[in-house]
């Protein structure tokens, strides 16, 4: 992975980047393996800014530091039928599922 991006799925705890940091905190799980047919249609903020990802520090609250968000965050996601679901994530790092 390049030393200012996300790291690779296959990147472990153990990784260590060309620039001497340690990206990863716990290993990666492909979302993909575990719920088949499910897909991430969109993720934005509350005035509809398209958002990289949902990012979470270490006391749990919700950040982001690719671009400025208003929240809540809203994740959409669908299954194979076309049938989708709405994950929205408050600030303080609280989750709700519509």
């Amino acid at each position: 992975a390049p030393p200012n991006g996300w790291p690779a799925p296959a990147d472990t705890e153990g990784t260590i980047y060309p620039d001497g940091v340690q990206r990863v905190i716990r290993d990666w799980l492909d979302l993909s393996v575990e719920y088949p047919g499910i897909v991430i249609q969109s993720v934005t903020d509350n005035v509809g800014t398209v958002v990289g990802g949902v990012m979470f520090n270490s006391r749990g609250a919700s950040v982001n530091s690719c671009v400025a968000v208003t929240f809540p965050l809203t994740i959409t996601i669908a299954d194979t039928s076309g049938t989708t679901r709405s994950i929205q994530v408050q600030r303080v790092g609280r989750v709700r599922i519509n």
